[in-house]
């Protein structure tokens, strides 16, 4: 009985591995891209189905990487960095100010 290779060789080379798509979402993981050339690369195929698939007042890491934003520091929250920055859309809006509570930041 032929072997199994247990590797996808059949992967399409648009698609992001499971680690590549962390490392976009989350920051840079180990070995994930081959150059920082490559991430952003991958980060301008893949950016739009990866804001489609984040919360609203979130922001991949790829996002604050490539976008040309930058938070204030790290401790503060996205969507405060992103109501700052005035990038939140209408509907991210929305949804914040029903989600928010007293003591939260208000969210224009």
């Amino acid at each position: 009985m032929p072997r199994r290779n247990r590797r996808r060789r059949d992967r399409r080379q648009d698609e992001l591995t499971p680690e590549q798509d962390l490392d976009l979402i989350c920051g840079e993981a180990m070995g994930a891209f081959g150059s920082p050339k490559e991430r952003e690369a991958a980060w301008e195929t893949h950016k739009n189905e990866l804001l489609a698939s984040t919360t609203p007042g979130f922001r991949p890491q790829a996002w604050w990487d490539f976008e040309g934003y930058s938070k204030l520091s790290d401790d503060e929250d996205d969507s405060v960095a992103l109501e700052r920055l005035g990038v939140l859309t209408p509907e991210e809006k929305r949804i914040l100010r029903k989600w928010a509570r007293p003591h939260d930041v208000t969210v224009a």
